[in-house]
């Protein structure tokens, strides 16, 4: 029995509809279910958030601790105050470096390399499985989805040391006018490594039918609350449910 789930990543765990954490969630069904992801997130704000939750919480071995690892060319940087630009926990992300709203490609053309993606990513991942026991190693994207070939001696290197438990793979079908994972992949994903009861499996089928109702709305605000209206519906038992961290971040 598992006392505490703790997951983490970026919006790939927690958007606007169900992810693979809360799939996961309704199987394993702990006591208490917290989601750390925040949308725009690097993997090294990922490793930082970890051991916040670690400090705050104290992990035993009753617990339990999933990621899903997010894409390689973000950078992360942590800000006390509070403002409108980083209303994500103090983080100033943004997704891709080059294309983010904090950094943009001048930063990235002056500091980004794909070595330093690399060893930064790599190390965290690494790093959070030596330091916490981490059940499950999701990634979106990957190590394979930065161009290596021309940096083959640290691929090489890391490779062999970042545990993978399966890629969370985009869909064809949108949500919307919004390209993350939909359900369908979320739960291809938790399949490949648990084996999901018939209902709910049927209870997430019928969510991804109900969204995709919506899909002929032209206007993204309706669109936006119709699925919001269904999703906090859906997650309404969720331990740390904070409707905040839910805010579509464009620049996921």
């Amino acid at each position: 029995m598992v006392e505490r789930l703790f997951v983490f990543g970026c919006s790939c765990t927690n958007h606007l509809w169900p992810s693979w954490a809360d799939i996961y969630n309704d199987i394993v069904k702990p006591n208490e279910y917290y989601n750390y992801a925040i949308p725009s997130i690097g993997n090294v704000g990922i490793l930082y958030e970890i051991l916040s939750a670690d400090l705050q919480f104290n992990f035993t071995p009753k617990d339990e601790v999933c990621v899903c690892w997010t894409s390689w060319t973000r950078e992360d940087r942590y800000f006390d105050k509070k403002d409108y630009e980083s209303h994500h926990k103090g983080w100033k992300s943004g997704g891709n470096a080059m294309y983010s709203i904090y950094y943009g490609e001048k930063f990235y053309k002056k500091y980004g390399s794909v070595s330093n993606d690399i060893v930064k990513n790599a190390s965290a991942i690494i790093l959070a499985n030596k330091s916490f026991n981490i059940s499950l190693n999701f990634h979106f994207a990957g190590m394979d989805s930065i161009s290596t070939k021309d940096y083959k001696n640290l691929y090489q290197f890391y490779s062999p040391h970042v545990p993978n438990d399966g890629i969370l793979e985009l869909s064809d079908v949108w949500y919307g006018q919004d390209s993350h994972p939909n359900i369908i992949s979320h739960l291809n994903l938790v399949s490949e490594k648990v084996k999901i009861p018939k209902s709910i499996q049927e209870k997430y089928m019928a969510h991804h039918k109900k969204i995709l109702e919506y899909n002929e709305i032209q206007d993204y605000d309706e669109w936006n609350i119709a699925v919001n209206r269904e999703y906090y519906s859906m997650r309404s038992s969720r331990t740390n449910y904070n409707k905040e961290t839910l805010i579509w971040d464009k620049h996921a």
